[in-house]
This record gives structure tokens, C-alpha cells and sequence, in this order.
């Protein structure tokens, strides 16, 4: 029993921030998520920072409103903490896995009080592509075309931006423009033409010289980056 444990083990973060995630499990309600925080605030203060971002992530899968508590906490640390303001939000961030495009804007601003204006683009670009591949799934082309437009003024090395203006282009029935842009996908870095393919194929165009030119230097290459560019203070 974790409650019955808590008083031998008053000063192990990690079994804290264990207790603080069985009780969201269990409970999820305001002195819950103040002890979840309270539990984050001593792994920092340990320096147990994989732990944090571990913890972060678990009481966000525990409890989905512990992203909007952990931002509003952030907000506030911010003025006098900046150090420790940055590491709560972004502890439930990864490169690899989507977060809230809400989420996303609300640490990109955090950061941007912090004085990271390069990690606050980071978060904003994600926050826009992610954005602009709803508006794609939902046949809005013009709108995640203008979505990776202004992702790519925030994160202009990150090639699913380009892939995504790329999907839009294709859409739009922009060929050119589209094939410009996949070829700057590619050279950011774009190793997965999967996505493009389907796209070339609705469009028509899978048998097109130029763009099989492309795809024949994608594939040469070999898959040698990741399909997400990291952000700031990743640790996993």
C-alpha cells in the first residue's frame, strides 16, 4: 500500500511521484494534480530530469487536464523561475509522439517568456504542422498549405514541414510548386516518400520523369533521419 509506505520513504521522489500517479489513476481531481505537481517539483529539485519528463508524460496519460494544469503552472513559474518553468513544460513533450497543438502554443509561449526564442519556434512549428495535417485529413488543402507556409517561417530545417506543404500542393493541383517542395523536403533531410507517393498516385502523376527523379535520390540516400526534428530539451 503506497499511503501506508509514504511515511518511511518521505523524502524518495520517485516513489512520491509514483503515489502521485496512482492517485490520478484512481481519482483524478484538484488535489491530485497539485500533488503530481508538487512530485515534478522534486524530481527537479533532485536534478532526476529523465524521471520528470517520465512522470510528466505517465500523469498526462493518468489524466489528460494535468497539460493544462502543468501549463498554467509553468506560466506562473516563469517570472521567477525560468529554468524550472522550462523543464515543466516541456517534460510532457517528445519529438516522437504528438502532443496538443494547444499544448505546443501554450509552452512555445512559456519559452518565449523564458528567452528561448528558438525553442518557442520549435514548439510553434510542431504546433502548426500538426494543425495543418488536420486540415489536411479534413480536405482542407489551402489551409495546411498555409499552415506548413507559416511552420516553415518558424522551423525552416524541419522536412515534414515541406512534406506537408508538399501533400497541399499536390491537393491544389499546384504540380510544380509541390515538386519545388518535395525536393527541399528531401534535402532537409525527408527519408519516408510513402505519404508523397499516395499523393503522386491521386494526382496522377506516379509514372511523372521529374518526379521519379526525386524519389530515385530520396531512396539512394537511404532513411538516415528521423521523420520528426527534435525539440527543445528533448532527453529521450
Amino acid at each position: 500500500d503506497l499511503d501506508a509506505a509514504a511515511p518511511m520513504l518521505p523524502h524518495d521522489v520517485r516513489f512520491q511521484a509514483l503515489r502521485a500517479e496512482v492517485g490520478l489513476l484512481a481519482s483524478p481531481d484538484e488535489s491530485r494534480r497539485d500533488a503530481a505537481l508538487a512530485a515534478l517539483a522534486g524530481l527537479r529539485a533532485a536534478s532526476d530530469m529523465s524521471a520528470h519528463d517520465r512522470f510528466a508524460r505517465a500523469f498526462v496519460r493518468r489524466d489528460e487536464a494535468m497539460l493544462a494544469v502543468i501549463a498554467s503552472r509553468a506560466k506562473r513559474l516563469a517570472a521567477d523561475d525560468r529554468d524550472g518553468a522550462r523543464a515543466l513544460v516541456l517534460g510532457p513533450v517528445t519529438a516522437e509522439l504528438p502532443t496538443a497543438p494547444w499544448y505546443l502554443e501554450q509552452a512555445a509561449s512559456v519559452l518565449r517568456e523564458c528567452g528561448d526564442p528558438d525553442g518557442a519556434d520549435a514548439l510553434s512549428a510542431r504546433a502548426l504542422l500538426l494543425r495543418g495535417e488536420e486540415r489536411l485529413a479534413a480536405g482542407d488543402a489551402e489551409g495546411a498549405r498555409r499552415s506548413a507556409v507559416r511552420a516553415f517561417e518558424r522551423d525552416p530545417a524541419n522536412p515534414r514541414v515541406r512534406e506537408l506543404e508538399t501533400l497541399a500542393l499536390l491537393r491544389l493541383g499546384q504540380t510544380d510548386a509541390a515538386r519545388e517542395a518535395f525536393a527541399a523536403a528531401v534535402a532537409a533531410g525527408l527519408r519516408d516518400a510513402s505519404r508523397v507517393r499516395s499523393g503522386l498516385e491521386s494526382a496522377g502523376l506516379a509514372a511523372d520523369p521529374a518526379w521519379n527523379a526525386l524519389l530515385d535520390r530520396l531512396s539512394k540516400d537511404g532513411p538516415t533521419h528521423p521523420r520528426l526534428s527534435p525539440l527543445p530539451g528533448d532527453r529521450r
